[in-house]
């Protein structure tokens, strides 16, 4: 796995945000703004994440969703009409220390809502990432090795002061790190990321990376 380390940080992450979601149903909020990669944990509830038409994730409390190539996406409370999405972009002028509350009268679901962005948003290893990384939670809670970065995200996102955004881009880079490996073995189209478990493949693409210039 030290080849995914190594491109973790030679990504470097510019720069990231987040927001406290408190939602009520009916909801929907669609992320779309070019090279905005979405990060998402479910804090409280149940929602749904939908990748293009068809491609519906439902996500419970406890579980932590990456889309680490920037692809569109939506949040929404289970069955929200597609047209009652509100871009995240608007939502995001609305923030009051952070915290953002929307939607009906129905279920409440809350979310720690972030994008993030690289620096090279060209680095052709970002094309062979997958389009979703979805790390479950158990019984409503989230993964051990998750919960405090996702404490440390709250206050600085609630409370921010000098230097959040370079705190929060620090804490995303880790969250991505740890969650492609751990995600490795559930992710239906894991790209390149397959070929770290091999180890002469995982030699190969060190010494492409490393010397990607030569024949």
């Amino acid at each position: 796995m030290d080849l995914l380390a190594t491109l973790m940080r030679e990504l470097h992450f510019a720069a990231a945000g987040y927001r406290r979601l408190e939602l009520a149903a009916p909801w929907a909020i669609s992320f779309s703004q070019a090279g905005l990669r979405g990060i998402h944990v479910v804090i409280k509830g149940r929602c749904e994440a939908v990748f293009g038409e068809e491609d519906v994730e439902p996500l419970d409390a406890g579980d932590l969703i990456i889309a680490p190539r920037a692809d569109p996406h939506v949040l929404r409370s289970p069955g929200a009409l597609k047209s009652a999405n509100v871009p995240a972009a608007e939502l995001a002028t609305q923030t009051a220390a952070g915290r953002i509350r929307s939607g009906g009268e129905g279920e409440k679901t809350v979310i720690l809502c972030g994008a993030f962005a690289f620096r090279d948003a060209d680095h052709p290893a970002l094309a062979g990432l997958p389009r979703i990384v979805h790390i479950r939670g158990s019984n409503g809670r989230l993964p051990k090795w998750l919960r405090g970065y996702v404490e440390a995200l709250l206050v600085e996102a609630t409370d921010e002061g000098p230097g959040s955004d370079v705190v929060m881009a620090r804490l995303s880079g880790a969250i991505v790190t740890r969650a492609l490996r751990s995600g490795l073995e559930s992710m239906d189209n894991p790209g390149w990321l397959r070929g770290l478990q091999d180890p002469a493949i995982a030699r190969a693409l060190a010494t492409l990376h490393e010397a990607y210039g030569h024949d």
